[in-house]
């Protein structure tokens, strides 16, 4: 599981669809509020330069996910990740 920031540039609302997907998840519960927070979105150039300088200051969300990834692919310990 990536635990560093994702700074998406939602440009003309390309990602909206995405968005949406992802508030419905964790509105059901498949992902956490601490998972979601690594995501910061942007809609233009000038914002992803402020938006990587403010990741890199302060950017410490706790690991908490706690899926069982082995039931989606068995091959894969459950401590694996």
């Amino acid at each position: 599981m990536c635990r560093k920031p994702i700074i998406l540039l939602n440009f003309d609302g390309f990602f909206d669809p995405l968005l949406q997907w992802i508030t419905l998840a964790q509105e059901a519960g498949f992902i956490s509020h601490d998972s979601a927070a690594i995501l910061t979105i942007v809609s233009d150039l000038d914002q992803v330069a402020e938006a990587v300088q403010l990741s890199s200051l302060h950017f410490d969300v706790p690991f908490d996910d706690h899926f069982d990834w082995s039931v989606l692919c068995p091959s894969v310990s459950k401590y694996a990740i």
